[in-house]
C-alpha cells in the first residue's frame, strides 16, 4: 500500500502453485489449476457440442459471441477483487487495525475476537473481512507475543479467514450484485433478482447471524490448551507485507501534484456526492452502484492522488490469474448456451434429478464441486449460471433460493480449498496441515448451517 510513510511490496506468490499437504496435495495432484482447466474445458465443451449435431462454425462463433457479450461481467468481477482489496489495505483501515490488536489478551480469545470480525466486515465487503483479518491476525499474534503469551497461529490465521463463510452472500457477493443489475445476461427471462430477494432475505440474515454466533465458538473450541513461539517466516504474507517507504521532498510541479491531499479531498467529495445523488434519484444497489461506492471510499480514504492507482497495480499481482480464466470461460459459456446445445441438456439432466424442494440442494452440490474446479465465482456463474436458473424454472424452484445455494456452495468450496487463499496472499509459512485441519472443521459446521438454513428457512 501507498501511503506517506509505508509501501505494499510487490507479491511474488504464483497462485497456480501452491504447496499443500495429505488429501490436498492428492488432489493437486488430480486436479489441474484453472489455468490450465480453461484450455481442457474449451476443446472439450467444442467436441462435445459437434458430436451433438452442430457445426463445428457455428460453434466457433458461438464461443467468441460469449466473450464479447459477457466481456463486462468480466471486467467488473476483476474491479470487485481490487477494488475488495484496496479497501482492505487503506492507511485508515490500517490504523484502525492497531489499536484493535491489543483488544484480546489471551490467544484463545484472540480466536473468537478475530472470526467475529472477519464474519462481520466480510459481510460488508470482502477485502474488509479477509484481508483485514488476515492483517489482524498477524498484528494480534505479534501483539501477544510481546505480552508473553504463547499464540496459536494457525488457528489465528484460521479465524482470521472466516469472513470466507460469507464472501458469497454478503453485500459484495457477485452473483446476486450482478442479478440485480438491469441487463444482466440472464435477465430474459428470469429479470432483475434484488438484494432483498437474496443476500438481505431474511432467510440469508438469519443464516449469516447463525454463522456470526458458531464460527467464532468453534474457533474456541479448537485452540489448544498451549501456543507456540512465532517466528518471522510464520508472520509473513508478501500479498500484504508493508516497508517504509522513504520521503524525499517534491523536486517539479508535477511530483507536487502526485502528493496533493487536496486534489483527493476535492476527488472523494465529488464521487461521495455522486453516489448520495445516484441513491437519491432511485438507484438501487447492484453489482454497478455497489463497485462506485467501493472506488469511491477507495479514493476518499488515502492522502495523494498516486497511492490508489498504487494500490490497484498491487492488487493486480494478486488478481491477474484470474484474467485470462474469466475471459476464456465467458466464451465458454457462449458454445453451452447454444440452442440445442449442452446447456439445454445440463437444464433437463438437473431437472431431472431434482424437485422444487430438493433443487437448492443439488444446486448447492453441483456449485461446491465445480467451485473446487474453478476458485473464482465469476467465471463459475458464466459458466453454470444459465441451466441452474433454466432448471429452477423448470422444476418451479425458487429462484432467489436456487441463486443462493449456488452462492452457498461456492463459499464452502472456499474453505474446503482454503490453501489456495493462502498462498494467494503469500502465507503459506504456516503450518498447511493444521490450517487445513482446523479449516476442515469449519466447512464441517458451516456445511450443517447451510444445508439446515436450504432445508427449512429457504
Amino acid at each position: 500500500m501507498a501511503s506517506s510513510d509505508t509501501n505494499l511490496k510487490a507479491n511474488k506468490v504464483n497462485p497456480y502453485k501452491v504447496t499443500a499437504s495429505g488429501w490436498q496435495e492428492k488432489l493437486g495432484q488430480i486436479i489441474p489449476n484453472p489455468g490450465t482447466t480453461i484450455f481442457l474445458l474449451t476443446i472439450l465443451l467444442i467436441a462435445v457440442n459437434v458430436l451433438m449435431g452442430k457445426s463445428f462454425g457455428d460453434v466457433l462463433q458461438a464461443w467468441g459471441k460469449g466473450f464479447i457479450g459477457l466481456y463486462p461481467l468480466c471486467m467488473e468481477t476483476i474491479l470487485l477483487l481490487l477494488t475488495g482489496y484496496a479497501l482492505g489495505v487503506t492507511p485508515v483501515f490500517r490504523k484502525i487495525i492497531r489499536p484493535l490488536a491489543d483488544v484480546p489478551q489471551t490467544s484463545v480469545m484472540a480466536a473468537v475476537y478475530l472470526a467475529v470480525f472477519s464474519i462481520a466486515l466480510g459481510f460488508l465487503n470482502w477485502g474488509l473481512g479477509i484481508v483485514g483479518g488476515i492483517l489482524l491476525a498477524r498484528e494480534t499474534a505479534k501483539r501477544l507475543q510481546a505480552k508473553g503469551q504463547m499464540v496459536s497461529y494457525p488457528v489465528l490465521i484460521t479465524s482470521g479467514c472466516a469472513g470466507l463463510v460469507v464472501w458469497e452472500t454478503g453485500l459484495s457477493g457477485l452473483v446476486p450484485l450482478y442479478l440485480a443489475e438491469k441487463g444482466h445476461f440472464l435477465s430474459e427471462p428470469f429479470g432483475v433478482i434484488s438484494l432483498s430477494q437474496t443476500v438481505l432475505a431474511p432467510a440469508n440474515i438469519i443464516t449469516s447471524l447463525a454463522l456470526l454466533v458458531a464460527v467464532p465458538v468453534v474457533c474456541y473450541l479448537l485452540h489448544p490448551k498451549k501456543g507456540d513461539p512465532l517466528t518471522a517466516e510464520q508472520l509473513a504474507a508478501e500479498g500484504l507485507e508493508m516497508a517504509p517507504e522513504k520521503f524525499t521532498p517534491a523536486k517539479t510541479p508535477a511530483e507536487s501534484l502526485e502528493r496533493s491531499t487536496i486534489l483527493v479531498i476535492i476527488t472523494g467529495i465529488v464521487a461521495l456526492l455522486s453516489v448520495i445523488m445516484i441513491f437519491a434519484s432511485g438507484g438501487v444497489l447492484d453489482l454497478k452502484s455497489y463497485l462506485f461506492i467501493a472506488l469511491t471510499l477507495g479514493i476518499a480514504l488515502r492522502k495523494r492522488p498516486m497511492d490508489y492507482p498504487k494500490d490497484f497495480e498491487n492488487g493486480s499481482k494478486l488478481v491477474w490469474f484470474a484474467a485470462p480464466v474469466l475471459v476464456m470461460f465467458a466464451a465458454i459459456q457462449g458454445v453451452i448456451n447454444t440452442a440445442d446445445g449442452l446447456g439445454p441438456a445440463l437444464t433437463n439432466w438437473l431437472a431431472g434429478i431434482s424437485s422444487a424442494s430438493t433443487y437448492p440442494l443439488v444446486t448447492f452440490i453441483v456449485s461446491a464441486i465445480s467451485n473446487v474446479l474453478v476458485p473464482i465465482t465469476g467465471a463459475q456463474w458464466m459458466l453454470e449460471g444459465s441451466f441452474i436458473l433454466n432448471g429452477a424454472q423448470a422444476v418451479n424452484a425458487s429462484i432467489p433460493s436456487s441463486v443462493i445455494a449456488f452462492s452457498y456452495g461456492a463459499a464452502w468450496a472456499k474453505l474446503i480449498q482454503v490453501f489456495f487463499i493462502l498462498s494467494w496472499f503469500g502465507i503459506m509459512e504456516v503450518r498447511v496441515r493444521e490450517v487445513t485441519k482446523y479449516f476442515s472443521v469449519l466447512a464441517l459446521v458451516s456445511l450443517i448451517i447451510f444445508l439446515g438454513s436450504l432445508l427449512i428457512l429457504w
